[in-house]
Formats: structure tokens, C-alpha cells, sequence
């Protein structure tokens, strides 16, 4: 009426429009030439509502690629990501209804760091606050996590409440990447074992005899500054300890002139790795978790990603016997002396040792060449401290390790 439109809806589909111009009112007279217009209608009206999550570089105030929008389950490492980052919801919002969003990010793990609430009045709508645009950072820790976001047509989070949305997602940073198998003589990797695959087994006959366990991190930003190392056999601990210096190595890396022969001791800084040895490994099922911190005292410190290892160490040398059909000890525990027993099916060159916890040379017991037999060797150890002790039979065939323990 005199340009003043009335309105019709159309629904989703295909549409075929011909309009044909007449000389006379009311579609009568002549006919002039026809238009047609083919055309579509999708969908149904847009609503209001969030249409995704955009992570941001707050130093640069644009979004990073690849998360833009972010994907539903992605993985945000923090050790390829910018130092300061924000959280964006983008909006639909054709007619301009929306008066304010809230954001709700939660740990979906339990954590506590991390999480927060937020509403903003005006577009863009950030977690963590906007000055026109200018994104202000955030803290994500390590951990999974919902973020949710609603709007609403008034400010402040009051209003009509139209359609929100959420996703999930998981946050990475500073970890152990993997292990690695050192010859602790040589200072240099083992080979075939760097890194030292899950499920692995370790042949003590084909392998050196002095062996250590590094863990390899990533850590760009240096935030690490140790690694508390948990080692089992069988299901029973036989190790924990933590090295505050890199490499971070199971039974620690020090400077042999300033530490003598204490390996529990690590020099921070570091000097070129010394690394301590691996005492006597016995054979059975090993399972080894490096937990790696942003202090020196992981009590105190933050924990980021650990890492578990799983490994099987044997002694089978190809093409020979064991060394002995029986090793063992009696009594054990002992105080002050234990019988240390074992037989051999045939003469060879032996060699039987007794070594402290860290792996230290108490005492030698026999070092020659013997016939086969059963042997019954007695271990006197009056002026030794009590405490854990290994003994080790070595022949040409391998080698065999037993526990025993002195208490006074």
C-alpha cells in the first residue's frame, strides 16, 4: 500500500515465481511478456543464539588457527600454543537482541585450577574480559574441560535466555614425552632403545652392563624443573626418587668429582651427564611412572604430564643354559651371616658379588673358574649397615641378581 510492504513467510524448499503484466485492472486486457524467477528458501529462520567457541591469541587479539571455531573434543597444547590466550564465544544474532552472554568454563576431571565464570554485556563475548577488542588472558592449566555459553537479550545475564552451546576439551602442556635406555659407562643411548617402547623386553645378556633410564620431556618454556620417578617390579616398589637437574635419569646423572659416588645426588646445573648405574636389575615386570613438576620439591610444586612405562627384563643368553639352576639364600632376612647357595651344570668361569642399594661393591665372593656342582658360600656381614643388598652370579652363560636383606 503506496510501498508500504506486507510480509508473507516462505518455507524450506524450491520455488518457481512468474509474473505476468495485463493492460486492464484486475488482470484482464492484453498480456505483456512474462518474468519467471526460479529460486530456493533454506532452512528456517536464523535464531539467536552461539554458534561456537573461538580461542584466541590475547597479544595479538586474533584468533589462533586451527581453533577457530574450536572443535568438540580438540586437544589445546600449551607447549605450541601462544603464551596468552583467550576464550571468544561467537554470536548469531541477526536483529541485534542479544544483550549480554555468560561463559562457564569447569574442570571435567576434578581439578580446581582453571575454571571461571564470567558475563559479558557487549560483543565480542570473551571469558576473560574485552576492551573493545582487546582480549585479556587467561589461565588454563593442564586438564579437561566443559566451556558453555549462554545468551540472553538483557544485560547482565538477565532476560530471555536464547540458544546456548558447549563443548569439551583437553588441555596439554610441559610432559614426558618418552624413555630412554643409557649406558651409563658410555654416557650414550642404548641402541634400539631411544625411546624404550611400551611393552618392551630388556635381555640382560645382550644389553651393557651398566644401564640407567632417562626421561625425555617437552618443555620449550623451561617450566619443568624435576621429575619424581615411581619404579615397580612384580607390583612391589623397588625405586622412588626425584631428580632436579636434566637429565632427568632414573638412577641419577652427577659430577663424580664434587658427588664421589652418590648417586642419589644430582648437580643443578648440570655438567655433562655422569650417570649413575642401574644396580643389578633383577628379571620380572616393570612398570616405571615419571611424574614431572614446576618445582624442585614436587610436595610444592604443579604437576604436569606423566608419563607410565611398561617392560619385561630377562636374562637369556642364545644358545646357552643359565648360569645356575638354583640361586638362593638362607636365611632371609639375616643377622650377621647368610649362606648364599647355587649349582652349575657344567664347569665355567664365575664371578659372585655382593652389592649395597645403590649399586656400591661390598664384597667379592669367588672370582674364578669352577666345576659344576652345588655351592654353598657363606656371606659374613658384621660390619655392614642393615638394609637391602644384592648378589650377583656372572658366567659365560649370563646372569643371575637376588635380594637379601641384614637386620640388626
Amino acid at each position: 500500500t503506496d510501498g508500504d510492504f506486507t510480509p508473507f513467510d516462505l518455507a524450506g524448499g524450491s520455488y518457481i515465481l512468474e509474473a505476468v503484466p495485463y493492460a486492464g485492472p484486475g488482470g484482464t486486457g492484453a498480456a505483456g511478456d512474462s518474468v519467471v524467477v526460479a529460486f530456493t528458501v533454506a532452512g528456517t529462520p536464523v535464531e539467536p543464539g552461539v554458534g561456537g567457541f573461538t580461542l584466541i591469541d590475547a597479544d595479538t587479539d586474533l584468533p589462533i588457527p586451527g581453533f577457530d571455531p574450536i572443535p568438540d573434543g580438540a586437544v589445546l597444547d600449551l607447549t605450541e600454543l601462544p603464551l596468552n590466550l583467550a576464550l571468544r564465544a561467537n554470536t548469531i544474532d541477526p536483529d541485534g537482541v542479544i544483550g549480554s552472554l555468560t561463559m562457564v568454563l569447569a574442570r571435567s576431571d576434578g581439578g580446581l585450577v582453571g575454571g571461571a565464570t564470567a558475563t559479558d554485556d557487549g560483543a565480542p563475548y570473551s571469558l576473560y574480559g574485552d576492551a573493545g577488542g582487546d582480549f585479556a588472558p587467561g589461565t588454563l592449566d593442564v586438564g579437561a574441560y566443559t566451556l558453555a555459553g549462554t545468551p540472553f537479550a538483557g544485560a547482565g545475564g538477565a532476560g530471555e535466555a536464547f540458544q546456548g552451546a558447549a563443548i569439551a576439551f583437553t588441555v596439554i602442556g610441559p610432559r614426558i614425552e618418552s624413555y630412554t635406555l643409557i649406558n651409563a659407562a658410555t654416557e650414550e643411548v642404548v641402541p634400539g632403545f631411544d625411546p624404550i617402547p611400551e611393552g618392551s623386553e630388556l635381555n640382560l645378556a645382550a644389553l651393557p652392563g651398566t644401564l640407567n633410564i632417562r626421561a625425555n620431556t617437552r618443555d620449550p618454556r623451561d617450566i619443568l624443573e624435576s621429575v619424581k620417578f615411581v619404579m615397580t617390579l612384580d607390583g612391589a616398589s623397588v625405586r622412588t626418587t626425584t631428580e632436579r637437574a636434566r637429565p632427568y635419569s632414573l638412577y641419577g646423572d652427577f659430577n663424580q668429582a664434587v658427588q664421589g659416588n652418590d648417586t642419589s645426588i644430582d648437580v643443578d646445573p648440570p655438567n655433562i651427564p655422569n650417570y649413575g648405574i642401574w644396580p643389578a636389575p633383577l628379571n620380572g615386570t616393570y612398570t616405571l611412572l615419571g611424574t614431572p613438576y614446576d618445582t624442585d620439591t614436587p610436595s610444592t610444586g604443579r604437576a604436569y604430564g606423566p608419563l607410565t612405562l611398561t617392560f619385561s627384563i630377562v636374562n637369556s643368553p642364545a644358545g646357552s643354559a643359565p648360569p645356575s639352576g638354583v640361586l638362593t639364600n638362607y636365611p632371609n632376612p639375616f643377622n650377621p651371616t647368610t649362606t648364599i647357595r647355587f649349582s652349575l651344570a657344567e664347569a665355567q668361569k664365575i664371578r659372585l658379588r655382593v652389592f649395597d642399594a645403590v649399586g656400591r661393591e661390598v664384597r667379592v665372593l669367588m672370582d674364578g673358574t669352577v666345576e659344576a656342582g652345588v655351592y654353598d658360600i657363606e656371606f659374613e656381614a658384621g660390619s655392614l649397615a642393615s638394609g637391602l643388598y644384592l648378589y650377583r652370579l656372572e658366567s659365560d652363560a649370563g646372569v643371575l641378581v637376588r635380594p637379601m636383606i641384614l637386620m640388626k
